[in-house]
């Protein structure tokens, strides 16, 4: 388990199709939960976080989990590769991450659980999960953790958690370098740990 920094959140993502809610997993239970429609759009999903993190003490967030399947060729088809975006509401995309300029000062780090977020399948362009998540944590100001890898599901985390990653972990800092990464994070904290390196790439 990863014990999150309180107060925390989590977007769940509400599938409607019945295969990928299936393959989705238990939703994570935070400070302040929520079940993401289908058609809530990027800058919904930026609203209900601002909103939330200013009803929350001090005004700020310390950590927010975006959780949903990640986007394989704009879809969510397993059989491509991923890293084309978060699959939350109708899609997180490279184009929609200057939205997330107005959660800066409100949120102190951001995990995003979808499978292969942070692959990189088309570097330097769409497709390049690397430069997403970069370009979020620029944006937003926070901490950016994401996964090149599939993920697996296979306990019902407690409030305040999430079961950990599967895969390269990646950390990204509030500037968008990429700090460094860790081999299937499950539990405990970033810091310290022995496998932790930076810029394996």
């Amino acid at each position: 388990m990863i014990k999150l920094a309180e107060p925390h959140m989590a977007l769940n993502a509400q599938e409607t199709d019945r295969t990928l809610k299936k393959n989705m997993g238990p939703p994570y239970k935070m400070r302040a939960t929520f079940a993401v429609p289908d058609f809530w759009t990027p800058q919904q999903i930026v609203d209900q976080i601002l909103v939330t993190a200013q009803s929350a003490p001090q005004r700020r967030l310390g950590a927010v989990v975006l959780n949903s399947h990640g986007l394989f060729r704009n879809t969510h088809a397993h059989g491509y590769a991923g890293g084309f975006g978060i699959g939350l509401g109708a899609g997180i995309r490279s184009a929609d991450a200057p939205l997330f300029k107005n959660l800066r000062s409100f949120v102190d780090e951001i995990y995003i659980t979808g499978c292969e977020i942070a692959r990189t399948t088309n570097a330097g362009g769409v497709g390049d999960g690397k430069m997403l998540c970069s370009e979020l944590a620029r944006n937003a100001d926070a901490y950016v953790y994401a996964s090149d890898a599939r993920q697996k599901t296979l306990i019902i985390a407690p409030y305040g958690c999430i079961d950990g990653f599967e895969g390269s972990v990646f950390r990204w800092g509030r500037d968008g370098t990429l700090l460094g990464s860790r081999n299937r994070w499950r539990t405990g904290a970033w810091d310290g740990a022995r496998w932790l390196h930076v810029d394996p790439y």
